[in-house]
């Protein structure tokens, strides 16, 4: 499967118009992408949305990071399964699997 995403920067903006509980997430065009939502009147639920956004927008950043990090080191592939090294590039290539759909 060749998954298409947003390329870019995604920014956060918070309060909305009329809705001063809701972060909107956009592309770097400016479009909305996503958005969560928390009650300002309850900070955990405020809270939870303000970092489920960070997170939202950090995705592009995070993807090419994993990105970097198999291809600087894949070699590793080739030592013990066991290692923690291998581990953590096998969990990389999961993540990215998941990310563009390939999982």
């Amino acid at each position: 499967m060749n998954t298409q995403h947003t390329t870019g920067k995604f920014s956060i903006y918070e309060n909305a118009p009329g809705n001063k509980h809701r972060f909107l997430i956009h592309d770097s065009a400016g479009q909305t992408i996503a958005t969560t939502t928390g009650d300002p009147d309850h900070a955990p639920d405020y809270y939870r949305a303000l970092a489920n956004a960070r997170l939202i927008a950090a995705a592009p950043d995070l993807l090419a990071a994993l990105k970097a990090f198999d291809d600087a080191f894949s070699h590793y592939c080739e030592g013990d399964p066991d290692s923690d090294e291998v581990s953590a590039l096998y969990q990389a290539r999961e993540a990215i699997a998941k990310a563009t759909g390939a999982a």
